[in-house]
């Protein structure tokens, strides 16, 4: 009965998530003879005759191979950017881009290969069409109209409609070989980014609809996802993998209306200076933030009733508490799942509360000062 129960809910919130698909998105179980058709029939649609792959690992090793192998076209591909694409390498590709006169990008592979792709079709200023094809279920940026990279070693932050990819392919096929670690920093990037959407200052109707949708379907799964990905059952409904990327898409969907907050603004340069996977640091920042928010909201005399209502629906979807105990809740979740803390030094806190740009932490609904950012940083080891 309880395992109908779950069956059922899954495919509801499955359900939920393809309705917020625009019409732009292709959406696979896996990358065989169905996709590979469509495929074609899209690059045929476009008149592709020169396709300029953007790709976050060898060409020889893509779970589209095979597609990209049949598909009419002259493919280039371009491999050689960091995992937190260096402005000269964005420069690298753009290069070969002009030169090779491609009338198509595709940028494949996890947030940093799609954004390289975004990249070098803004600063190249040619209007041929982009398609996003997502390796991992996290950063959502298949739908955005963000793209970072860095310059000088600082996090650069680009937003532009020519930045929003012109159309989505997903694939829960691609995240068959995605290593462990690495679905669980992703999976809680997603997370964090539907939450800071629901509670940021930008908030809309239409953009709660949706991350509260990611929030719902992502704490249905949180318990199994890691252990079930490639056995779980869902009779009739999308595989893990697939349910995993619709939940990514629709995060990223909720940011392109809002943008991220807090735990975004603090996570960027706790990630490059401690060595820490964007998602990991991302959910380690989240933690404090909720607390501070928790504490200044959920009171009998809120400061604002609606962010309170948010918060609590969050801790409530999430792990059945209020939020005043969300954090505990969600810290021992970390835990649970392998995802330790990081020790900070007084000095780094000092360094890390510096860094936090002011502009990406306007969205949050308390905006803190150094100190108070700095005792959150304290906070994420202990």
């Amino acid at each position: 009965m309880r395992k109908q129960k779950l069956v059922n809910e899954y495919a509801s919130s499955a359900a939920a998530l393809k309705s917020k698909l625009l019409d732009n998105v292709f959406l696979f179980e896996e990358a065989g003879s169905a996709f590979e058709s469509a495929f074609r029939e899209l690059l045929s649609k476009l008149s592709a005759s020169k396709v300029f792959v953007v790709s976050g690992i060898p060409c020889e090793k893509l779970a589209a191979k095979a597609a990209f192998d049949s598909c009419g076209a002259e493919l280039v591909y371009f491999t050689d950017f960091s995992p937190n694409p260096r402005f000269e390498e964005i420069n690298r590709g753009a290069e070969l881009f002009n030169e090779t006169k491609a009338d198509v990008i595709i940028g494949i592979g996890g947030g940093s290969a799609i954004d390289t792709s975004k990249c070098i079709r803004h600063f190249t200023q040619k209007n041929v069409p982009l398609i996003a094809m997502p390796t991992t279920a996290g950063t959502g940026s298949e739908a955005t109209k963000f793209a970072v990279y860095y310059k000088d070693g600082v996090k650069q932050s680009l937003e532009a409609e020519s930045v929003l990819p012109d159309y989505v392919v997903l694939c829960g096929g691609f995240l068959k070989s995605l290593p462990l670690y690495q679905r669980k920093c992703t999976f809680l990037d997603a997370y964090c980014q539907a939450c800071e959407s629901a509670f940021g200052r930008r908030r809309t109707g239409e953009s709660l609809d949706v991350a509260f949708t990611v929030i719902k379907a992502m704490s249905l799964i949180k318990d199994f996802y890691f252990e079930k990905f490639d056995s779980f059952d869902p009779e009739g409904s999308v595989s893990l993998n697939t349910y995993a990327l619709l939940c990514s898409y629709c995060s990223g969907r909720s940011i392109n209306y809002t943008r991220t907050a807090a735990p975004h603004a603090m996570s960027y340069k706790l990630s490059s200076m401690m060595a820490v996977p964007h998602g990991h640091a991302v959910a380690l920042c989240f933690g404090p933030n909720f607390k501070k928010l928790a504490d200044h909201y959920c009171v009998p005399e809120s400061p604002d009733c609606d962010i309170a209502e948010i918060l609590t629906r969050i801790a409530d979807i999430s792990f059945k508490v209020d939020p005043l105990h969300f954090t505990a809740k969600f810290r021992n979740y970390l835990k649970s799942i392998g995802i330790p803390g990081t020790p900070v030094s007084e000095e780094e806190a000092d360094v890390l509360a510096s860094s936090v740009n002011a502009q990406r932490l306007a969205n949050n609904p308390l905006v803190y000062d150094r100190d108070e950012l700095r005792s959150m940083y304290l906070e994420i080891g202990r």
